[in-house]
């Protein structure tokens, strides 16, 4: 194999074609991280490559291919975005990643030591947004530190936080020939108890909660709640001691703060939160003075069937056998409680106040609305209107009469001459008249036979 190149010797080539080298900034056990223009775009990148002593490791590299996969399938935007892979011409994988501007987390302890609460809850939420995300996916960092998380300048958003090196330690603790011990299990001071007495079955997304609280404190304090100079003696503090009291240094600082960040350093994994948000919203609140909306501890179905008897044990497997947290996603094994607890009371303890004030208060918001969107009743009024008594409208018979026809009576025959001859004195005109019991307007709608009606007119004419 030939040897290690001096990382700075890279500086000027060019990877594939597509990308120029500029300048080294900085390395690290897995390898170093450059400066480097994207030809084709003139964008600037950064650009991960792998040790050349590790590109022989067929493991080493499917985990770093892997490492890739799993952070541009994230996608989440506190955690550093990865643009493209590829492979070196003398056989190193690397990745390129979007190019930040700003300092990590590490250099600004160093340079200002402290930091106001507010900043440090500012950054907690962001780091536990991001590690949430990745621990749904069943995704561990285990090598949360100060030197992992960068503080990107944003216009408008002070120290926007983005997550490095994700899953790198996770990479290299599969296989200890990687590097030496102490990197594989990730770094001493922000090590959990399970990491520290390598319990590697034990080891889950409880780690970076425990890791995300040693930085907290540190931002607070100016020093982290387990230091010391020899490596023994600092692997005892984590398994055996307890950090010291934090509010005597920090007087502005609310009691209930330190007792959220005293919880999630629990030397049991079960004894912190349920989750890594949970703890950030817990310290959020304690810190500002506000409840914290926690997620309640799921309760298992496996767990419920085993309280109560219901679980049978396959040939060969121990009864009541710790369960192996190999992955994140058992994340909700977490908040079980290992000692018999009886169902109802477990039950009833995740009940909080809030959750039913705030009940009420939907219920009461709900009631309002709808009283208020139905429709007003109308009034009924009375109006007193004058209108003229009227007589309801006389219709004409369905079948009207035909009033008799006006009777003549005979005239003596005698031989009359033809043509036109004077009307005798002694004939009278005779007047035809309706019945005598319909009255006035009856007779006036009531219509005359037609064929009366023309030989009355008839007679009537020659008469006159």
């Amino acid at each position: 194999m030939p040897a290690e190149p001096r990382p700075d010797a890279l500086v000027g080539t060019v990877l594939e074609g597509a990308y120029r080298i500029t300048r080294l900034i900085g390395e690290g056990g897995m390898g170093a991280v450059y400066e480097a223009v994207q030809l084709r775009l003139e964008k600037r990148v950064a650009i991960k490559l792998m040790a050349r002593h590790l590109a022989a490791n067929r493991e080493a590299v499917a985990r770093f291919h892997r490492e890739a996969e799993i952070t541009s399938r994230l996608g989440h935007p506190h955690l550093v975005g990865v643009v493209d892979f590829g492979q070196a011409e003398t056989g190193e994988p690397y990745l390129v990643m979007e190019y930040l501007e700003g300092e990590d987390l590490d250099q600004r302890l160093r340079r200002v030591r402290r930091m106001p609460i507010e900043a440090v809850v500012r950054v907690v939420r962001q780091v536990a947004s991001a590690l949430s995300a990745a621990h749904a996916q069943g995704i561990i960092h285990r090598d949360l530190k100060p030197a992992n998380i960068f503080l990107v300048q944003v216009p408008g958003e002070p120290d926007f936080v983005k997550v490095l090196d994700f899953g790198v330690s996770k990479m290299m603790a599969a296989h200890t020939r990687l590097t030496n011990a102490a990197v594989a299990m990730g770094t001493p001071t922000y090590m959990s108890p399970e990491q520290a007495t390598g319990q590697i079955d034990a080891i889950g997304h409880q780690v970076d909660q425990w890791a995300l609280a040693c930085i907290a404190w540190e931002m607070l304090l100016g020093t982290p709640p387990f230091a010391a100079e020899d490596p023994i003696a600092l692997l005892y503090q984590i398994t055996k001691m307890e950090p010291h009291p934090l509010t005597p240094h920090l007087p502005g600082l609310p009691p209930a703060a330190e007792e959220e960040l005293r919880r999630a350093l629990s030397k049991r994994p079960a004894e912190r939160f349920p989750t890594i948000r949970d703890f950030a919203r817990a310290f959020e609140g304690a810190a500002f003075g506000r409840p914290a909306d926690l997620t309640p501890s799921p309760v298992l179905v496996s767990a419920v069937m085993e309280s109560i008897g219901y679980i049978e044990t396959q040939p060969g497997e121990t009864p009541n056998a710790p369960p192996v947290d190999l992955a994140p996603q058992d994340e909700r094994k977490s908040g079980i409680d290992t000692e018999r607890v009886p169902i109802r009371a477990r039950l009833w303890n995740r009940i909080r106040p809030i959750h039913a004030v705030v009940a009420a208060a939907l219920l009461l918001l709900g009631a309002f609305f709808w009283f208020r969107s139905r429709p007003a009743p109308t009034p009924v009024t009375t109006k007193t209107i004058n209108t003229p008594v009227t007589s309801p409208p006389i219709t004409a018979p369905s079948s009207p009469t035909t009033p008799a026809p006006a009777t003549i009576a005979p005239e003596p025959t005698e031989a009359k001459p033809f043509g036109p001859q004077p009307e005798p004195s002694h004939v009278k005109r005779v007047k035809v008249t309706a019945p005598a019991d319909t009255t006035a307007r009856e007779r006036a709608r009531q219509p005359t036979a037609p064929s009366a009606r023309p030989k009355i007119k008839r007679r009537l004419i020659q008469e006159l």
